[in-house]
């Protein structure tokens, strides 16, 4: 990837395209295909199921496999899959916003906030978004940590096991 070359200055560092003579193999989430191809020398950065950290629909679906949806702040739906569960929740929950995502976008690109069912159900023939209910005071990182005032933060762990 010429984007990627660019930005490495390390002499010590070279590209290659024949998988079998890299010491080290970076890839994205769809490096599952990869699993038979690299050896057993060669270095590997990729998570199997990044997706369940990165992708919001993803991390819901994790949450509630593992039985942790209640520790999560509020439910989160797919509105492709889960829709009726939704319409049910805003049923139930009138006064309450919800939070229109993209799946896999971040910094509110794609966002809207509503209580309008159409609206709802026009991003349900869209596909590719889920529907979270709308934190109206949210926690913002204090200025001592870097944080600017009233701006929300985001803070993705990844943990080496």
């Amino acid at each position: 990837v010429q984007w990627a070359k660019d930005e490495v200055a390390d002499p010590r560092i070279e590209f290659c395209d024949d998988l079998s003579k890299a010491d080290a193999v970076f890839a994205h989430s769809g490096g599952g295909a990869l699993a038979g191809k690299v050896s057993q020398t060669q270095l590997v950065s990729w998570y199997a199921y990044e997706a369940a950290l990165i992708r919001k629909d993803h991390l819901a679906a994790t949450l509630r496999r593992a039985g942790l949806d209640k520790k999560a702040p509020g439910p989160t739906f797919d509105i492709e899959t889960e829709l009726d569960a939704l319409l049910g929740w805003m049923d139930a929950n009138p006064e309450r916003f919800v939070m229109l995502k993209p799946y896999d976008l971040g910094r509110s690109i794609g966002h809207a906030v509503t209580r309008s069912l159409h609206q709802v159900l026009c991003y349900a023939g869209c596909g590719g978004y889920v529907a979270q209910p709308y934190v109206a005071a949210p926690h913002f990182l204090p200025a001592a940590l870097g944080g600017a005032p009233k701006r929300k933060y985001d803070v993705r762990v990844v943990a080496l096991l």
